[in-house]
């Protein structure tokens, strides 16, 4: 019996590794992810962050912002590069070696505004409603548990704030997820090639995109974490998906029946 790529690529996002395990790829792959990225995304994944960035600013011009999975800071670097010193930048990441590579890159900017941390994005260091805004891009997929992730987001942001989520989707167009399970296919073999890793890690990667969008309703999620004017915007013919949504009140105010509102930009 043939069984579709598909199913294959589901059942093996389905068969996700633990935390430790993801640690470990990542870390087998921090020196070229950067190479890795622009070549397998033809370098779309720089106007990709960048409107993701945009859409957690709001036009902010000073601002304090939780880039969470950080990985080697592209994110939290862009988002110091349109504060220009006018805020504070903190990048998180639960990959010492990825942000071994970040840091490399803050030491020859001289961003002084922008702070590395290791931490899990389950269990953020940081007290309620400390930023103006957090955002993840392509790391909420990798995280175990995707609601407690998002649900630490919005806990540590402040009301009338911004929490952001830009991440791979399932364009709802039969001809995208075409292209785009073709391009997944190969996205294995050119990681293999160019990381030079002999740990499958974009084998994992490949077939979590293909799947996530598939398993996880983000809008759905965000609203159940106590976000509000919850909004997805695609990109790309639906293969990238910025999400967003602000902090309303607190968590004990969730219990008195206030249901957020919800409006979605297509």
């Amino acid at each position: 019996m043939t069984v579709s790529v598909d199913k294959q690529l589901e059942r093996a996002a389905k068969e996700r590794p633990k935390g430790e395990e993801i640690r470990t790829m990542f870390s087998s792959i921090a020196p070229r992810y950067d190479l890795l990225n622009r070549l397998l995304s033809g370098f779309l994944d720089v106007r990709w962050r960048k409107r993701a960035v945009a859409t957690a600013l709001q036009g902010r011009s000073a601002a304090s912002v939780l880039d969470v999975c950080t990985g080697t800071g592209d994110v939290a670097l862009q988002v110091t590069k349109k504060l220009s010193g006018h805020g504070r930048v903190v990048g998180a990441d639960f990959c010492p070696e990825m942000l071994k590579h970040a840091g490399e890159k803050v030491r020859n900017g001289a961003h002084k505004d922008l702070s590395l941390v290791v931490c899990d994005a389950q269990s953020l260091p940081f007290p309620a409603h400390s930023f103006d805004a957090a955002l993840v891009a392509f790391g909420i997929r990798n995280v175990s548990n995707v609601e407690l992730g998002i649900r630490e987001m919005t806990r540590v942001v402040r009301p009338g704030g911004r929490v952001v989520v830009l991440e791979f989707s399932r364009p709802r167009n039969p001809l995208s997820r075409f292209i785009t399970r073709c391009a997944l296919s190969f996205v294995p073999l050119i990681g293999r090639l160019v990381s030079g890793s002999s740990v499958n890690a974009y084998g994992y990667l490949s077939s979590s995109v293909a799947s996530f969008g598939a398993r996880f309703d983000l809008v759905s999620i965000m609203r159940k974490c106590g976000l509000t004017n919850v909004r997805e915007e695609p990109l790309t013919l639906g293969a990238v998906t910025v999400f967003s949504g602000e902090p309303a009140f607190d968590p004990e105010d969730q219990s008195k029946g206030s249901e957020p509102r919800d409006s979605r930009h297509r």
